[in-house]
């Protein structure tokens, strides 16, 4: 759960960057599973080109009550083998951002819920 949390300042680029085991690309271990998180309530103001959450091989997440105030491509990156993610009607993306979320890799379109991406 991350929950309820202030994630701003002008010089981050990213506020949450998160990475499963089976990221063998960057050296990961291939044992257990990320999955069933919760982002829930948080004020996230970042200032990157690309994206303020990113995530790869993470399931089942689900984005909910988040305000998105940086800048920013996209709030949310989807990227490889993030699957099953919920992005709820009820986050916020401020003028900054192009977009709430984008899918960087086709497989984490697997079991998506929320806005076009």
């Amino acid at each position: 759960v991350i929950k309820a949390n202030r994630c701003t300042s002008p010089q981050f680029r990213q506020c949450l960057m998160a990475v499963g085991p089976r990221d063998f690309e960057d050296g990961a271990s291939g044992v257990g599973r990320s999955a069933n998180w919760l982002v829930a309530g948080n004020y996230f103001e970042c200032h990157a080109e690309a994206q303020t959450v990113a995530l790869q091989d993470i399931h089942d997440v689900t984005f909910t009550r988040n305000d998105f105030q940086g800048t920013g491509n996209k709030a949310i990156a989807l990227q490889k083998d993030a699957t099953g993610a919920t992005v709820a009607g009820d986050n916020v993306k401020g003028s900054g951002y192009k977009q709430l979320v984008e899918i960087d890799h086709s497989s984490a379109r697997k079991g998506y819920r929320g806005p076009d991406a």
